[in-house]
């Protein structure tokens, strides 16, 4: 059996489902936002102010809502994979967008018009929040962006402002699970690089995409892993360890990367390869560097030592293994250390009789990436739920400081998306009046969690010609917002998701579901 819908009552049923999916979002929206209680299918309980969890999280048991809410959910959640926040601010343009859209459809302007102008016209507004931005200037700055974006946790936004000063330019960060009830930074020695585990069947967190191993044993070596046999002799020897087995490798392939996948989809044995970055000479450079640093034997095209011949002795470990699809990070590498300060030792010789600047540079990083720290910070609170939630937003929070440093700040809660529409002025087609409509829906948001009028509000902002002039909702008062700052690349990006999806949305004509015959 089949259900049919289509018609301007589809548009009607999209736009009701769009309302119920950004209400229960919005909830966790700005500094007055509310947490959200889920319930999985197993009784498990979770209290957040995570947008992004309660995004995932959300299923309508409507035909239609199922449409409505994945273009609205896919916007959301490619904003915080992108750039760590604006999630909820995503779903919040989404709706509006499309409620400002329908007037238009209804009078049948063409939809792909409306669909080229809200494109066309969101690259005039995000030019205008360029212009608006400035740069990150300094320690408060760094934690006045994580405590906005770990929903106003000043605590939790000083922690990860304070770990990002030690650990420095060179170095990373790691959040974790903590066994006690405050929130702590711990600085380690570990390294960071750019690459990570080969495929997706390697991710321990499937919704994080992150592998994570604790007290893995490690193998580094300079081959490529192609052939099963090569390694079933470790393998063996590992397993019964009953360790995990990082092996940072040259690449991976053949059927020793088939049985890896297949292992990990079965949870046979903990393996996790990681492909080395870089090529030639400076791969060669990085293995040893990271075998040096983790206590192991560098098994290199020149060691004498082939694959089936490795022993347990030629390892390394580490007090933890955090990799991305695209970075690593490795935390309390066991190394030895009168090794390791000779190795270093034989860098800086090797700088001070060299006359290229180019050589000089490789090397210097080389050692700066060996003294490197991780800074790890463990996240502490009553309860398992509580922990979870925190973690989230402090993994958001970190995220959110990155962008910032990339793109900079601009006035927070709303102000400067109101401002920059106001580059559209004397534009009458029908996606710069949506648009104009559309950077007040923030606003309006937070006007209504804490019951006041909006267009009050916007208007006394408007009157005002400086960027910075708003509404502080954490205090009620209009002042210049100096102290009120947000990521520019976060704004930008929930905007252009948020017209994607709901371009999508646009174009549908009408919905076909299959339903199973009862």
């Amino acid at each position: 059996m089949k259900q049919v819908y289509g018609g301007f009552s589809l548009f009607e049923q999209l736009h009701e489902e769009c309302n119920k999916f950004t209400d229960i979002v919005a909830q966790t929206f700005g500094p007055k936002g509310k947490a959200v209680g889920l319930r999985d299918a197993s009784g498990k309980i979770v209290l957040t102010k995570d947008g992004a969890t309660v995004a995932k999280f959300y299923e309508s048991n409507t035909d239609i809502g199922y449409f409505a809410s994945h273009a609205l959910k896919s916007a959301a959640l490619e904003t915080v994979a992108k750039v760590g926040d604006g999630t909820t601010t995503s779903v919040i343009l989404a709706n509006s967008i499309l409620h400002n859209c329908i007037p238009f459809i209804w009078n049948d302007y063409p939809v792909y018009k409306l669909k080229e102008e809200l494109v066309e016209l969101t690259e005039t507004i995000c030019e205008q929040l360029d212009k608006m931005s400035i740069p990150i200037r300094d320690f408060e700055d760094i934690k006045h962006v994580a405590t906005i974006a770990a929903n106003n946790d000043e605590e939790l936004g000083g922690i990860i402002a304070d770990a990002i000063e030690k650990v420095g330019k060179g170095g990373a960060i790691s959040i974790e699970r903590s066994n006690v009830t405050k929130s702590e930074l711990e600085i380690l020695d570990g390294i960071n690089f750019a690459s990570g585990y080969v495929a997706k069947q390697f991710a321990t967190d499937k919704v994080l995409e992150v592998m994570t191993y604790h007290d893995p044993l490690i193998l580094v070596t300079e081959h490529h892993v192609e052939f099963l046999n090569d390694m079933m002799n470790i393998l063996e020897v590992v397993a019964r360890t009953k360790r995990p087995l990082v092996i940072i490798a040259a690449g991976f392939g053949g059927e020793a990367l088939s049985a890896f996948v297949l292992n990990a989809e079965r949870g046979v044995m903990r393996v996790g390869p990681i492909a080395a970055p870089f090529y030639g000479e400076a791969r060669a450079n990085f293995l040893e560097d990271i075998a040096i640093s983790v206590g192991a034997e560098f098994i290199s095209i020149v060691s004498g030592i082939a694959l089936p011949d490795i022993k347990l002795e030629h390892l390394g470990t580490a007090s933890k293994i955090e990799s991305f699809r695209s970075s690593t990070t490795v935390v309390g590498g066991n190394a030895n250390y009168e090794v390791f300060d000779q190795h270093i030792a034989n860098l800086q010789n090797e700088i001070s009789l060299s006359d290229s600047e180019g050589t000089m540079e490789q090397l210097q990083n080389r050692i700066s990436g060996l003294a490197s720290s991780v800074g790890v910070i463990k996240i502490g609170g009553q309860s398992a739920m509580e922990v979870n939630e925190k973690k989230f937003r402090a993994e958001d929070a970190l995220e959110a400081v990155a962008v910032a440093k990339a793109g900079g700040l601009i006035c927070g809660g709303g102000i400067s998306l109101l401002k920059a529409a106001l580059g559209l002025k004397g534009n009458d087609s029908a996606g710069a009046k949506v648009l104009s409509k559309v950077s007040q829906a923030p606003i309006e948001y937070l006007c209504k969690h804490n019951r006041l009028s909006s267009d009050f509000i916007i208007e006394r902002i408007l009157e005002r010609k400086s960027e910075n002039f708003g509404f502080n909702f954490a205090n009620k008062n209009f002042e210049i917002m100096d102290s009120v700052m947000e990521p520019c690349n976060v704004v930008k990006t929930a905007l252009r998701n948020a017209v994607s999806a709901v371009s999508t949305l646009l174009m549908i004509g009408g919905v076909i579901v299959e339903k199973k015959d009862s």
